[in-house]
């Protein structure tokens, strides 16, 4: 594990670094927080006997073709279970679920009802609907199959600039060999017409970006059209980067 300057970790901290963690500077960790640098197999979930309070984010957790049991399952007595629909089914639909253990429910309803009141009654009963004709599950999998599908073709065509496996995700973060620095690297490929995301974009604080970029892979384009955009991002990297052109 890497600890940068000026980092205050708070009490009852539990920081799992079986994979490798590096805090960065300037970074302030709260109490009770849970940092983990790997997946955990359900064994290794079972084993967990210390777990105070676990707040479980499964808004992602339809992707991988043989889920893990949520750790709700495991620790029902301890653990908020929190998913969504906007990224399982469509964007639009702004609907949050929370399972909350079984002496917090009263609770979390009254702090819902303080804080939200209630979700829009349209969007319920189109992913009530959905749910209970099963049109979910078919949604669902549809996208479960396709994001798997674009994660495969990523792969083929930039495995070589890409750690040796990773899990299925809408995106993928891509290492940029030398010379390359993010910000020339974003401004070559939106040159040839294909957006990518620095990594500026989602540090907090003064910390150093890493030489990556974040290539999205589920933006709503045809599978071809990222094929395209793939191969362009792979042929730039095979050519050294060039001169951007800085506008004052």
């Amino acid at each position: 594990m890497e600890v940068g300057d000026d980092v205050v970790i708070h009490r009852h901290v539990l920081l799992d670094d079986r994979g490798g963690i590096l805090v960065g500077n300037r970074v302030s960790i709260s109490d009770y927080a849970n940092i983990y640098s790997h997946t955990h197999s359900i064994v290794e979930q079972k084993e967990v006997t210390n777990a105070q309070t676990v707040l479980e984010d499964d808004v992602n957790g339809f992707l991988p073709a043989e889920p893990l049991p949520p750790i709700a399952a495991l620790a029902p007595d301890q653990t908020f279970y929190i998913t969504g629909t906007s990224k399982s089914l469509a964007p639009g639909l702004r609907i949050g679920y929370v399972v909350p253990p079984a002496a917090e429910m009263q609770r979390v309803s009254a702090t819902m009802q303080a804080t939200t009141w209630f979700t829009a009654p349209l969007m319920a009963e189109i992913v009530t609907q959905w749910i209970e004709s099963g049109r979910a599950d078919e949604m669902t999998e549809w996208k479960r199959l396709e994001t798997t599908a674009r994660h495969r073709l990523a792969r083929e065509i930039l495995g070589t600039w890409l750690p040796a496996s990773g899990p299925v995700s809408f995106h993928l973060w891509l290492q940029l060999p030398e010379p390359w620095r993010a910000e020339n690297f974003v401004s070559q490929a939106r040159a040839r017409g294909v957006a990518v995301n620095s990594p500026d974009e989602f540090l907090v604080g003064r910390n150093t970006a890493p030489h990556a970029v974040r290539v999205c892979l589920g933006g709503g384009l045809s599978r071809g059209r990222l094929e395209e955009g793939l191969k362009r991002l792979a042929e730039l990297l095979q050519t050294p980067p060039g001169v951007s052109a800085i506008v004052y």
